[in-house]
């Protein structure tokens, strides 16, 4: 019986002290970041969001990149490499894009045809946000500091553009 508390014992502090995930050889601890996104007054939900590193070189202290998909909520928890929880201290420009696939009309009848391969392997991808907030344009920015850290960001009105 003794043994067993000690061994219980044992698992809870492990567990406690946050014995998780080892970090890749260089990469400074990250801090838990939420971009909550919002359109036309309402979370939106399945936008990609993604932090791009300022200030440092991609070869850099801040070479980790981060982002996640917004939730049913409209929150992003953002992740660093996808894997780790947060991101790393830094200066970020913050992009949303949330692509929309479509194509024109019914399927034709004949999936062994031309017309069908056409159909499948050409949609319209159209963007949901504006491309002031794409990877290219955003001005939007985040300071990710020891703590927690948040941000949201309105991207205004139904905004579909083709994408080239």
């Amino acid at each position: 019986m003794k043994h067993l508390i000690t061994l219980t014992l044992l698992i809870v502090t492990l567990m406690l002290s946050g014995c998780g995930e080892r970090l890749p050889d260089g990469m400074p601890k990250p801090y838990p970041v939420t971009i909550h996104v919002i359109q036309d007054g309402k979370a939106m939900q399945g936008a990609s969001v993604t932090l791009i590193p300022q200030g440092e070189s991609i070869s850099g202290r801040n070479k980790w990149t981060a982002g996640a998909l917004t939730d049913s909520s409209g929150n992003a928890v953002i992740k660093v490499l996808a894997r780790y929880a947060g991101a790393v201290p830094g200066n970020y420009k913050v992009a949303v894009e949330k692509l929309i696939t479509e194509r024109a009309g019914q399927p034709p009848a004949d999936r062994s045809s031309k017309e069908y391969s056409d159909w499948l392997n050409n949609p319209r991808v159209w963007n949901a946000v504006d491309e002031k907030y794409s990877i290219v344009n955003t001005q939007e920015m985040l300071e990710v500091v020891a703590g927690k850290n948040a941000k949201t960001l309105d991207v205004g009105t139904f905004a579909a553009y083709k994408e080239e």
